[in-house]
C-alpha cells in the first residue's frame, strides 16, 4: 500500500489526539460494534519446478474488503488493563501470481490438445470468501487514557475458494515476444501487462476449508463511539495447493492488510446518564484519602464503622488526567490550564483537587456534569508542579495524578558555531597542512570550546573573544579527516563539523592537445589553444603564454582542459603552459607559424569608441579608442584633434587597440586617425559634440503604466515603468514599496525612462518615487491593490523532439506538443510568428510539420491566459552544425564569499550575467529546492531575481543550459533574522478605558514576532479564554462577552527575545441603581410628612442594579439621627432612625454604581402627647426583623408598588374626646392626613381635642381592624403558595425540555 497513505493516516490521528480527551463511554457504550474494512489480499512467493528448472511464483495484491460484527465482553473500569472481544468476519478477496518460466501449455492443462507445441507463463487468480469468528485481546487501558488501539486477534473460519489462470489472450495464445526480461519481480509484472485478466482456465472449482488466522491491527479512538485503524491478517491453509501450486509441500498461507472504520452500536441513548442526574441529590460527599481502605460491604450507607464501606452494584468513579497528556510536561509559560474527565459523579463535591499538596478550594475549578469535564487555570510554580484528582461515590473510589515542570525562560541566547574554512562540509585537498577557522559566537572564553580531530580532544587552538574567531592548524593524514567543533555556555550547546579528504598529490603532467603538432601552420590570426593537466586547482597552472606574453585562459577543473585563445603575429608564435604542485612541475610548448597574406594588403582604421557619428557628450573628458589592423607600430599612426596633431595615445602592436584621452571644447570637436603600412594606408573620422548640461527645472516624474492612481490587478508581479526628466545620474532616483527601497528599480538617465519590477503584498500596496537634482526634489505615489485569484498558468508538454536542441541531416522535422489551460498560442521561427501549425483548443494537441533549410532555426511556442505566458523553444541545426558554446555565468551581487553571502532581509535581489544564452528558458534558478521567478535581459544577458529568504541557511543554484554542456552556479544566502519582543497592537479599542452599551465585545489587533498561538494568552478578569490567531496575517480576534460595569481585557505574548501585554478595559454601561423601600416607599414632603407616634422608625428595603463599585449613603436632618446598614452582596437596606417628638425629620438615602446615582427622600413628623391625653392609635405595622441586615428582597417589584401604595401619606387615625363630655355613640373620627388640607402638621401642645376614655365604638371599630388584617394576611399567603407552584412548575417544564433537547442530540449524532 503506498507509504503516504499511511504518514497521512498517522498524522491525522496524531493531529486528533492534540483535540479529543474522551474516548470511552462506559454509561452509553453497550460492547456491540460494526466494522468496514478494504486492503489487499495476497499469497507468499512460491517455488515451482518447471522442467527442472528452479522459478518462483510472484504474487500480485488484488483489491479486497469486508465487515466485521462482534461485541465487547470482559473489560470493567476498575480493572481494565486488558479487554476482550469476540466478533465476527466476512473477507471477499482475490489475489494474483504469475511465474517467469515458459511452460508447455498442454502441460498446464491437457484439455489445450492443440496447443502442445505452444508455450505460456504459469499463472493463477484466487477468489475467496472467508467467514471467520475472532477474539480480540485490546490493551484497553492504553485506549482509556490516550485513545490509542493496539490489539492482536486469531480466530477460525471457514474459507470458500477457487483457482483459474489466463493461458489464452481471447482463444488464441499470448505473443510474449515483446517482453524485456529484468528480474523475475519486474519480468511478472511485464507478464502481468500482456494479461486481458479474463482467467478463461479452471484449475480448481470451489473448495471448502476450514483455516486458522492470526492478526494484529492499531488505530485510534476519534469519539467514544467512531474509531479508525490498520489490520494485518495471516490466514494459514493447512494445505499446499489453494494457488494450484504443489511443488515445494509445504502449506500455504494468504495475508490481508486493510485500512478500517469501526462504529459503536445499540448505544444507551443517555438513559443512564438521566437516570443519575435527575436521581442523585446534589450532596456533599467527602472524597477519600489514597491511604484509605475500601471495602465492599454492599451496605452503601453503613456509617457506624471507622471504614468507609461501598455497594458492589453499581459502577465507581473513573478520573483520567486528559491535559497534560503525559507526566513531567514541561513547559515554558507560569499559566497552564488544567482538564480531566472524571466519569460517574454528580456533582463537586465529590471531586477534590490537590496542588503540590494543599486542596484547591472547589469554587477555584470547574466540572462540567454534563461533559464530564473538570477545568482548572492554575498559575503553576517554578519546579515540578504536582497535581492530583480524587473522586468518590456510593460505589467506589478512583484517583489520577500528574506532574507539570515548570522552567522559567532565561534571557540569553546559544552558541553559534559557524565553520568558514573549510567552508564546505565535505572537502578534496591535496595540502596536508589545513588551517581551520571558525566564527564562535556567544562564548566569552577559550574554556566554552571544545576543538576534536578525528576523534581526539586537542586544545591546540586559538580564540579571540572580541572578534570571536578561532583558528587551529592541522596535519591530514591521507583519506578522511574530521574536524569537530564544540561550543556551549549556560544557555545551550552548538557544535559544527568538517570532513576534508586528503588526497596524497601525483606529480603535475600538463599536454597541449590542441594543436597536436610541435609546430602548426595556420593563415588564421587567432588559434584556440587547449591543453589538458591532471591538477585540479587553477592555482596549479602557473604561466600560459602567447609570444611571452600571459594570456587569459578558462579552467575546467573537473576535466583537467585549460583553453585559450593565441593571437598570432606574422611568422613564429611561441605558445607555453606550466603546471606545478606540491610535488613538482610540467610544461608543454608548440610553435604555431602564421603565414599572413594579408600583410601585403593596406591597414583598416576604425574608431570603435564612441560609435555613434556624431557623439553627443555632457562630458569635457572623453576616452577615444581605435582599432588599426595590419599596423605594426606607433609610429606608423598620425593622430589629430580639431586639425592639431597630438602624440599622448597608446598603441598595442599585439591587439592593434589605440587609445587617447581628450579635453573637448564646447560645440563640435573632430577627431582624425591614419595608420600606414608598407602597401598603403587607411583613416578614420568621428565628430563629438560637448554639450554642457544645465538643469533648468526640478525633476518631472511621469508614470506611464499604470496609468491609474489606484490600480487592481489579481497578479503578484507589475512591472511599473514612466520617465523622470532632468536627473542625470542613476542614484538621484530611489523608488519605494511600502516604505521598502526596491532593489529592482532601473532608471537610464540618458533615456530618461525608468521600470521597477514589484512583488506585491494582498491588500493595498504603496508605490512611491523620489528624484532629486541641484534644483528641487519631485515625488510621485501610487496605490496598488493586489487581490490573490486561483488561476492556471498555461502549460506546455513537449513530446517531439524530447530535447530542446537537435542537430540533424533530415530536412523534414516535426513538432509535437500538448498545451493546456489556454485557448491561444502564438508560433514563431527566428522570432518571427509563422502559421505553419495546427492547434486543437479542445484536447490541446499541437501539430507542426517543418521543411527546413540549411543553418539553425529556432521554433518557439508561446501560450499564455489571463494567469500567464509559458514559452517552449526547440532549435534545429540542419546542414552545417555551428560549434557550440557553453554558458558562462558571471555573479555581480551581492556580495559572495566562498561562494556564501550573509544577508539581514528576508527579500534579497540577486543579479548575475550570463553568455552563450539567448532564451529566458535556457536558465533556471533554485531556491531551496523550488524553483524561482527572475527576469532576464536576452540583449545585454543580465538576469535579476528577487528571493524570499528563510531564517538561516538558504542554499541556491542557476542553472544555464543552451543545449551544450549544461553549467551550474551554487551558493548559500544567510538570512540572520533579528528577533524582536512581541509586538501587541489592538486596533478594535483604545488603551485605557472604553465604554459601550452592548453586552458582547469583539477585540481585533495583530500580535507581531509570533509565530505559534501556544506563545500568546488572552486573560478576562484574570481568566484564560479562547481566541483566534492567525500565524501568517499575525491577526487576532476575541470575542467577549461583558458583565455590567468593568471588564479587563490582557493580551500577554513571549517569545525567545522576551514578553509584552497590553491591557484594556471595556465598561458595560448598565442601568443605575433603584432604591425600593417595603416600608415607607411612598411619596412625602416636608409639607406632607408620615406620621408617627413611635419615637423610633424601623428601615426595610434594598437596590437593585447594584455591582461591585456600588457605594451607599444615607443622612438626616437633624444629623446623626439614623442607624443604617447597606450589604453589597444582596443589596439590601436596614436600619433604624430616632426621632425627635413633634419635629420635623428629613432622611435622605443614596445609592451609586458605576453608571449613575439614585436618591431617595423621607419625611417623617413624630407626634408626641401630653399627659392629658390619651392615644389610641390604629395601623397596621409588619413584623420586622432588624437584626437580619442579610435578607434577601425575595419581594417582588409589583408586591412593593402595592405596598407602597397602600402605606402612602400613612396617617395614624386618633379618636379624640373632650372636656369630659362624652360623644355620642356613632363617635366621630377625625383623620388627619392624606385628605387634611393644613399645610403645618399639629403640634401636641395646641391639640384641640384628646381621648379621655375608650368607647365601646372604639372597640367595634379594634376589632373589625383585626379581622381585616387577618383575611388579608390569609389572601397574601395564599398568594405567595400560588406563585411558589407556578415557579416549581416552570422549572419542572425547562428541564424536561433541556432532557428532550438532549435526548435529540444525541440521535442526531448517532445518525451522523
Amino acid at each position: 500500500m503506498n507509504i503516504k497513505f499511511y504518514v497521512l493516516f498517522f498524522a491525522c490521528l496524531f493531529l486528533h489526539s492534540t483535540t479529543s480527551s474522551q474516548y470511552v463511554n462506559y454509561i452509553d457504550d453497550t460492547g456491540w460494534n460494526l466494522g468496514f474494512n478494504a486492503g489487499g489480499t495476497w499469497q507468499e512467493k512460491e517455488l515451482v519446478m518447471i522442467e527442472g528448472d528452479t522459478n518462483y511464483a510472484q504474487p500480485f495484491a488484488q483489491l479486497s474488503g469486508g465487515f466485521t460484527f462482534g461485541k465487547t465482553v470482559a473489560y470493567f473500569p476498575g480493572n481494565r488493563f486488558f479487554a476482550l472481544d469476540l466478533r465476527f468476519r466476512y473477507l471477499r478477496g482475490v489475489n494474483y501470481g504469475w511465474t517467469t518460466t515458459l511452460d508447455s501449455i498442454h502441460n498446464l492443462n491437457p484439455n489445450y490438445q492443440q496447443f502442445i507445441s505452444t508455450q505460456a507463463y504459469r499463472n493463477y487468480r484466487m477468489d475467496l470468501n472467508d467467514f471467520s469468528l475472532e477474539g480480540v485481546l485490546s490493551l484497553h487501558k492504553l485506549r482509556e487514557k490516550t485513545g490509542v488501539l493496539l490489539y492482536g486477534f486469531g480466530g477460525l473460519g471457514i474459507v470458500d475458494y477457487r483457482v483459474k489462470a489466463d493461458y489464452l489472450n481471447g482463444q488464441v495464445p499470448y505473443n510474449f515476444s515483446n517482453l524485456n526480461e529484468g528480474n523475475e519481480r519486474s519480468f511478472a509484472r511485464e507478464i502481468k501487462r500482456e494479461s486481458d485478466m479474463e482467467f478463461e482456465t479452471v484449475v480448481m472449482t470451489n473448495q471448502l476449508k476450514f483455516m486458522p488466522s492470526l492478526g494484529i491491527g492499531i488505530g485510534y479512538q476519534l469519539s467514544p463511539s467512531f474509531s479508525v485503524g490498520l489490520e494485518h491478517k495471516v490466514t494459514y491453509a493447512l494445505t499446499s495447493e489453494i494457488n494450484g501450486f504443489n511443488d515445494d509441500n509445504i502449506n500455504d498461507k494468504y495475508h490481508y492488510t486493510a485500512f478500517r472504520i469501526n462504529f459503536d452500536i445499540f448505544r444507551n441513548r443517555g438513559r443512564s446518564q438521566y437516570y443519575i442526574e435527575e436521581n442523585v441529590e446534589e450532596e456533599a460527599i467527602k472524597p477519600i484519602p489514597p491511604a484509605t481502605t475500601i471495602t465492599n460491604t454492599g451496605n452503601p450507607t453503613n456509617q457506624n464503622t471507622d471504614e468507609i464501606t461501598y455497594s458492589s452494584t453499581g459502577v465507581p468513579p473513573t478520573v483520567n488526567i486528559t491535559n497534560p497528556a503525559h507526566h513531567n510536561m514541561e513547559v515554558y509559560g507560569s499559566l497552564f490550564h488544567l482538564q480531566a474527565r472524571v466519569y460517574h459523579v454528580n456533582t463537586k463535591s465529590q471531586i477534590t483537587l490537590n496542588h503540590n499538596g494543599v486542596t484547591i478550594n472547589r469554587n477555584d475549578f470547574q466540572f462540567d456534569r454534563t461533559q464530564r469535564r473538570l477545568l482548572f487555570n492554575v498559575e503553576l510554580q517554578p519546579g515540578a508542579n504536582v497535581f492530583e484528582i480524587n473522586a468518590v461515590n456510593d460505589y467506589g473510589f478512583d484517583q489520577d495524578e500528574t506532574i507539570i515542570i515548570y522552567k522559567r525562560r532565561i534571557a540569553g541566547s546559544p552558541p553559534v558555531v559557524d565553520i568558514t574554512h573549510p567552508f564546505n562540509p565535505i572537502t578534496e585537498t591535496q595540502n596536508q597542512y589545513q588551517n581551520i577557522t571558525s566564527f564562535v559566537l556567544n562564548v566569552s572564553q577559550k574554556s566554552g570550546i571544545e576543538f576534536f580531530f578525528n576523534g581526539n580532544a586537542s586544545t591546540q587552538f586559538l580564540f579571540n573573544p572580541s572578534t570571536k574567531i578561532f583558528s587551529a592548524d592541522v596535519t591530514l593524514r591521507q583519506g578522511i579527516n574530521k574536524v569537530v567543533i564544540k561550543a556551549k555556555n549556560n544557555f545551550g550547546r552548538d557544535s559544527s563539523t568538517r570532513e576534508i579528504e586528503y588526497k596524497v598529490p601525483t606529480p603535475p603532467q600538463v599536454d597541449i592537445t590542441d594543436p597536436r603538432l610541435d609546430t602548426l601552420f595556420t593563415q588564421d590570426q587567432f588559434y584556440n589553444v587547449k591543453a589538458r593537466t591532471n591538477i585540479t586547482s587553477i592555482q596549479h597552472i602557473k604561466k600560459v603564454t602567447v609570444n611571452n606574453q600571459s594570456v587569459p585562459f578558462d579552467f575546467i577543473p573537473s576535466s583537467g582542459e585549460i583553453h585559450f585563445k593565441a593571437l598570432l603575429h606574422n611568422g613564429n608564435n611561441p605558445v607555453y603552459v606550466q603546471v606545478e604542485n606540491e610535488v613538482g612541475s610540467d610544461d608543454d610548448r608548440v610553435v604555431i607559424v602564421h603565414q599572413d597574406r594579408s600583410n601585403q594588403q593596406p591597414p583598416d582604421v576604425n574608431i570603435t569608441d564612441p560609435v555613434a557619428d556624431p557623439f553627443v557628450s555632457q562630458h569635457q573628458n572623453i576616452n577615444v579608442k581605435a582599432m588599426l589592423l595590419r599596423v605594426n607600430s606607433r609610429s606608423d599612426i598620425t593622430l589629430k584633434f580639431n586639425n592639431k596633431t597630438i602624440s599622448n595615445f597608446t598603441f598595442d602592436p599585439v591587439t592593434k587597440l589605440l587609445e587617447v584621452n581628450l579635453n573637448l571644447e564646447p560645440g563640435k570637436n573632430n577627431v582624425f586617425v591614419k595608420g600606414k603600412n608598407n602597401f598603403g594606408s587607411d583613416q578614420d573620422v568621428t565628430v563629438i559634440e560637448f554639450q554642457q548640461a544645465q538643469l533648468l527645472s526640478p525633476p518631472i516624474i511621469d508614470i506611464t503604466y499604470p496609468q491609474e492612481n489606484t490600480f487592481s490587478t489579481s497578479n503578484n508581479l507589475l512591472s511599473i515603468r514612466g520617465t523622470i526628466k532632468h536627473v542625470d545620474k542613476y542614484e538621484n532616483a530611489t523608488a519605494y514599496l511600502n516604505n521598502v527601497a526596491s532593489r529592482q528599480f532601473l532608471f537610464n538617465p540618458m533615456s530618461q525612462n525608468f521600470q521597477c519590477q514589484v512583488q506585491l503584498l494582498p491588500g493595498i500596496n504603496t508605490f512611491n518615487i523620489q528624484a532629486y537634482n541641484s534644483i528641487g526634489t519631485a515625488q510621485k505615489t501610487i496605490s496598488i491593490h493586489y487581490t490573490p485569484v486561483e488561476c492556471n498558468n498555461p502549460a506546455i508538454q513537449l513530446i517531439s523532439p524530447n530535447t530542446n536542441t537537435v542537430n540533424t541531416t533530415n530536412n523534414k522535422v516535426s513538432i509535437i506538443a500538448k498545451i493546456l489551460h489556454t485557448q491561444t498560442i502564438r508560433f514563431k521561427e527566428n522570432g518571427m510568428d509563422i502559421q505553419g501549425y495546427n492547434f486543437d483548443i479542445n484536447t490541446g494537441d499541437f501539430v507542426s510539420m517543418l521543411n527546413l533549410k540549411p543553418g539553425t532555426h529556432t521554433y518557439e511556442i508561446v501560450a499564455f491566459n489571463t494567469c500567464g505566458v509559458v514559452t517552449e523553444t526547440v532549435t534545429y541545426n540542419f546542414g552545417n552544425t555551428p560549434p557550440c558554446q557553453d554558458p558562462v555565468i558571471n555573479w555581480v551581487s551581492p556580495l559572495l564569499r566562498r561562494n556564501k553571502a550573509i544577508v539581514n532581509s528576508p527579500q534579497q535581489l540577486i543579479s548575475f550575467n550570463i553568455k552563450e544564452v539567448s532564451l529566458k528558458s535556457q536558465i533556471q534558478i533554485i531556491l531551496n529546492g523550488a524553483p524561482r521567478a527572475f527576469s532576464f535581459d536576452p540583449q545585454t544577458g543580465d538576469v535579476n531575481a528577487l528571493l524570499n529568504c528563510r531564517a538561516g541557511i538558504n542554499d541556491f543554484k542557476i542553472v544555464a543550459n543552451n543545449g551544450c554542456n549544461p553549467i551550474t552556479f551554487v551558493g548559500q544566502l544567510e538570512f540572520l533574522q533579528v528577533l524582536n519582543k512581541p509586538e501587541i497592537v489592538v486596533s478594535s479599542h483604545k488603551s485605557g478605558l472604553n465604554e459601550t452599551t452592548l453586552n458582547t465585545a469583539k477585540v481585533t489587533g495583530v500580535v507581531r514576532n509570533i509565530s505559534n498561538k501556544n506563545n500568546i494568552y488572552v486573560l478576562l478578569d484574570g481568566n484564560g479564554i479562547p481566541f483566534y490567531f492567525d500565524h501568517v496575517s499575525k491577526k487576532l480576534l476575541v470575542d467577549i462577552t461583558l458583565k455590567d460595569g468593568v471588564n479587563e481585557l490582557e493580551i500577554q505574548a513571549s517569545n525567545s527575545a522576551g514578553s509584552t501585554s497590553n491591557r484594556i478595559e471595556i465598561i458595560k454601561k448598565g442601568t443605575i441603581p433603584v432604591i425600593k423601600l417595603r416600608k415607607y416607599g411612598g411619596f412625602s414632603t416636608d409639607k406632607r410628612p408620615i406620621y408617627t407616634t413611635t419615637p423610633t422608625v424601623f428601615i426595610d428595603g434594598y437596590a437593585n442594579h447594584i455591582d461591585k463599585t456600588t457605594v451607599f449613603e444615607y443622612s438626616t436632618s437633624p444629623s446623626d439621627l439614623a442607624q443604617l446598614k447597606f450589604n453589597n452582596g444582596s443589596g439590601t437596606i436596614v436600619g433604624k432612625i430616632s426621632l425627635p417628638p413633634n419635629e420635623m425629620v428629613s432622611v435622605e438615602l443614596k445609592i451609586t454604581n458605576s453608571f449613575g446615582a439614585a436618591a431617595k427622600h423621607i419625611y417623617f413628623y413624630y407626634e408626641h402627647f401630653d399627659e392629658e391625653s390619651e392615644e389610641v392609635p390604629v395601623f397596621q405595622q409588619k413584623n420586622f426583623d432588624f437584626n437580619n441586615s442579610n435578607k434577601t428582597n425575595s419581594s417582588t417589584d409589583a408586591e412593593i408598588e402595592e405596598e407602597e401604595n397602600t402605606n402612602t401619606y400613612f396617617k395614624p387615625i386618633i379618636i379624640t374626646k373632650g372636656n369630659n363630655k362624652e360623644k355620642e355613640d356613632t363617635n366621630t373620627y377625625k383623620e388627619e392626613g392624606k385628605n387634611n388640607n393644613s399645610s403645618v402638621p399639629p403640634r401636641s401642645g395646641s391639640r384641640s381635642t384628646s381621648v379621655k376614655k375608650k368607647t365601646p365604638a372604639l372597640n367595634q371599630q379594634a376589632e373589625q381592624q383585626r379581622k381585616a388584617e387577618e383575611a388579608a394576611k390569609k389572601a397574601e399567603e395564599q398568594r405567595r403558595a400560588a406563585e411558589a407552584a407556578r415557579k416549581a412548575e416552570e422549572q419542572r417544564r425547562a428541564a424536561e425540555a433541556a432532557k428532550k433537547a438532549e435526548e435529540q442530540r444525541k440521535a442526531a449524532n448517532i445518525k451522523d
